[in-house]
């Protein structure tokens, strides 16, 4: 007699107290339904399998298989939040059954059994963590890494991905194929089909790609791309004519393999800067999926690149520049990087536990200036000393809020910082 409280919130629902005839056929033997009942159970080695449901007429239909059957039709996903013992939910285009609040159950023909040794999977927190309801249909133009990437983490979180759109038709029946979605030849039917559509194209192509857009009907659609350096006005100029509304979406992750990274990008930070209209949604949407986010205004999105670029490509520099002072003291190339790794993996741990501040050691935090001149003493080219001083004048400052109490003044005049 409990009225369940997402029927009230989805009037639309309506519940029959019996279902007639309802059956699902194999595509196999002629049938044609979109969706299907699964459970993954390892006694098949794990896979996906289909299991077909009968109903008898006059059969009850509970409140849950209701819901979660209605909002399996409109293309998102379901689960009763109040429910976390047991009950239906539908996901990626598929029904199942859970109980326990655990993990997926096999539904044969009325009947249910726990596919054992399934606990502390990623479909068991998946399964535990889903949320009620996400209507998001997403599209791709680019079927590049960035777009394998992140339709993959998508599809796998719940999101419903509608496919992809590319000038090389390969790539996008590829990343179709490996994200179970669509593959299309005309940007104005993906455009149609979809509520929001990514452009994950190089960032020289971004504004390009939205001109072409601009000929189809882009009324309430959503356009991203996962520029860092862009901000969403710029790469989509003049987007508040055609009444859709822009956001970048940038992942911190380097994304370099089309077809594992999304493993990683639930453990990454998302940034995301836009219309201001859906940015809360953008939010909340990600992190359901594991990512923390931050919310970052237009007027420092530059910035907020640069930080970026300091903290994974700026460090390559200063690795590469490492490398080629020990070959210089007659260490083989790989023996070299060979070296400075656990130097770099210990260095970087405490970074990471700790802060910079307290993680920094060595030369200019201990205020050695006889070892900071012979430093600059032994490098033969002016612009290993310009970057020495550079990055050491920096490095003053961090020792200087780890020692207040030191005085640094003979340190940076050593550096060639003029004093203040």
């Amino acid at each position: 007699n409990t009225v369940n409280p997402a029927l009230q919130k989805h009037p639309e629902v309506k519940v029959p107290q019996q279902l007639q005839v309802w059956s699902v056929v194999p595509r196999a033997l002629g049938g044609h339904f979109p969706e299907s009942i699964v459970t993954q159970n390892p006694r098949y080695g794990g896979r996906q399998e289909n299991h077909f449901l009968f109903w008898k007429v006059g059969q009850k239909v509970s409140p849950d298989f209701a819901l979660a059957l209605y909002f399996l039709k409109q293309g998102c996903y379901y689960r009763n939040g109040k429910n976390k013992e047991r009950g239906w939910y539908s996901r990626h285009r598929k029904l199942y059954r859970t109980d326990s609040g655990l993990a997926p159950y096999r539904w044969n023909s009325g009947t249910a059994s726990r596919p054992g040794n399934f606990y502390e999977t990623d479909a068991f927190m998946k399964a535990f963590m889903i949320k009620e309801c996400d209507t998001m249909k997403i599209g791709f133009i680019g079927a590049g890494k960035v777009g394998f990437s992140l339709g993959k983490f998508f599809s796998e979180g719940g999101i419903h991905v509608i496919g992809y759109c590319s000038r090389h038709a390969e790539s996008a029946q590829a990343a179709a194929q490996f994200t179970d979605s669509h593959s299309y030849d005309d940007p104005g039917r993906l455009a149609a089909d979809c509520d929001a559509i990514f452009l994950t194209v190089p960032d020289g192509a971004i504004t390009e790609v939205f001109e072409e857009l601009k000929q189809y009907d882009l009324n309430g659609r959503q356009i991203c791309h996962c520029s860092g350096a862009m901000t969403a006005e710029e790469a989509f100029p003049g987007i508040a004519a055609t009444g859709a509304s822009g956001y970048s979406i940038h992942p911190l992750f380097p994304v370099s393999d089309r077809y594992t990274s999304y493993r990683e990008l639930k453990d990454a930070f998302f940034c995301i800067e836009g219309d201001s209209r859906h940015l809360s949604g953008w939010k909340e949407r990600l992190e359901a999926l594991g990512p923390s986010v931050q919310i970052v205004s237009s007027d420092h999105k530059v910035q907020y690149h640069a930080a970026c670029a300091i903290a994974s490509n700026l460090v390559c520099a200063l690795v590469q520049e490492s490398l080629e002072l020990l070959e210089g003291c007659g260490f083989a190339p790989e023996l070299a990087l060979k070296a400075i790794a656990p130097l770099m993996r210990s260095n970087m741990e405490h970074i990471l536990a700790d802060g910079p501040v307290q993680a920094l050691t060595g030369p200019v935090e201990r205020n050695d200036t006889l070892t900071v001149k012979k430093h600059l003493a032994s490098f033969s080219r002016p612009e290993e000393k310009e970057l020495y001083r550079a990055v050491s004048t920096r490095l003053v400052e961090v020792a200087q809020q780890k020692h207040p109490l030191t005085d640094y003044s003979d340190m940076n005049v050593i550096l060639g910082k003029e004093p203040e």
